[in-house]
């Protein structure tokens, strides 16, 4: 973590809401070494027209405190602003050195607003992007066979766009409810902003390119979409599955339950593939067999990074040799002079690790090619 103490803002509500509740309680009992201004919008009646839910178990909630008693016990900066204000906030973004925003409750930000912060503004999204962009967003995760999670990303003027800094995503177990899923993504928006902050405050990001925002479901649309529920939520157990016997080098179990069709379509948490699993986990012999049924050599991740960038990861600094997985991959084809979001290839990677062995064996392996 960054040894920098610096000062961030929260947007909040100038009410009480849970889920700015969370993000403040948790900034207060964890120390991460940052002073926090809080940035809390007043309530305003929208006009949101019918709000269209299917009849579904419920969780109940103890009520939330008053956003400004809890920044008053916390002893938290505390602003009552509207976030459309950008002649105020422009004042307290001055006054308090601040360069970056996590959001914890708000309505749409607007342009001035946003580039008021230096390094972004940053907000978590109860689903991938873009497949989940607007409103509705489990439901579409499930109508669209998505993986559900938090995505973590600056935000820009277009909703749910911006760029993507990290995707946390949410473990799945056999019996788990729509309602238990839904709370779970909840407490995962925690988990991710307690992630990022352990991190530091400078965070890598590639653009979402979002094409179009989904429009909110009806409610016969919502009833299709609950009614499939169990099925997605399986097929999400079996992936699960099949992950950890990729990890664990099960490659019987591996063998049982996955084939020529599903072999690039198994995500484990970071977006790998079965193959980058397998090789980042130094497994040759399911690695081979991932490459029998054609797996992609050349699979990516959303910031670009190859199966060879995940291969050569255990094998820094470890002295010369033990290199046949990799002769391996490059027999089938892996690009070595692939270049990630970043504009980095494996041999700068290796190279900025300091293994000058290892680089040297990338760049015999461009000569030959």
């Amino acid at each position: 973590m960054n040894d920098v103490r610096k000062t961030i803002a929260v947007f909040a509500y100038d009410f009480p809401h849970r889920k700015t509740q969370e993000f403040l309680t948790h900034l207060y009992l964890h120390d991460y070494g940052h002073d926090v201004v809080v940035l809390a919008a007043p309530f305003k009646k929208l006009d949101l027209g019918t709000v269209n839910l299917p009849q579904t178990a419920k969780i109940n909630h103890i009520k939330p405190v008053d956003t400004k008693e809890l920044c008053e016990k916390f002893g938290f900066s505390y602003y009552a602003v509207d976030h459309d204000d950008a002649l105020e906030i422009a004042k307290i973004v001055e006054d308090h050195h601040l360069e970056i925003a996590f959001i914890a409750g708000a309505r749409i930000l607007k342009a001035p607003v946003i580039d008021l912060f230096a390094t972004g503004v940053v907000n978590f999204h109860p689903g991938p992007l873009p497949e989940t962009a607007g409103l509705d967003s489990f439901h579409y995760a499930i109508k669209n066979d998505s993986y559900p999670g938090i995505t973590a990303h600056f935000i820009n003027t277009k909703v749910d766009e911006g760029a993507l800094i990290e995707f946390f995503q949410l473990d799945v177990m056999p019996h788990d409810s729509f309602e238990i899923m839904e709370e779970n993504l909840f407490t995962l928006q925690i988990s991710a902003f307690q992630s990022l902050l352990t991190k530091g405050l400078e965070f890598q990001s590639v653009p979402i390119n979002r094409p179009f925002k989904n429009q909110p479901m009806t409610l016969e649309e919502k009833e299709q979409v609950v009614a499939g529920f169990g099925a997605w939520r399986d097929k999400l157990v079996r992936k699960q599955g099949l992950i950890a016997a990729v990890e664990a080098g099960d490659i019987e179990a591996v063998q049982s339950c996955v084939n020529a069709d599903t072999v690039n379509d198994t995500l484990n948490k970071s977006g790998w593939t079965a193959l980058s699993v397998a090789v980042h986990n130094q497994h040759r012999e399911m690695a081979e067999y991932l490459l029998q049924i054609g797996a992609d050599v050349n699979a990516t991740n959303i910031k670009g990074t190859s199966v060879l960038m995940y291969a050569k990861t255990k094998l820094l600094n470890q002295g010369q040799g033990g290199y046949d997985l990799l002769d391996m991959l490059v027999a089938h084809g892996a690009d070595i002079t692939h270049t990630d979001v970043f504009g980095k290839t494996v041999v700068d990677y290796t190279r900025q690790a300091g293994d000058e062995v290892l680089a040297g064996y990338f760049e015999k392996q461009m000569q030959k090619a």
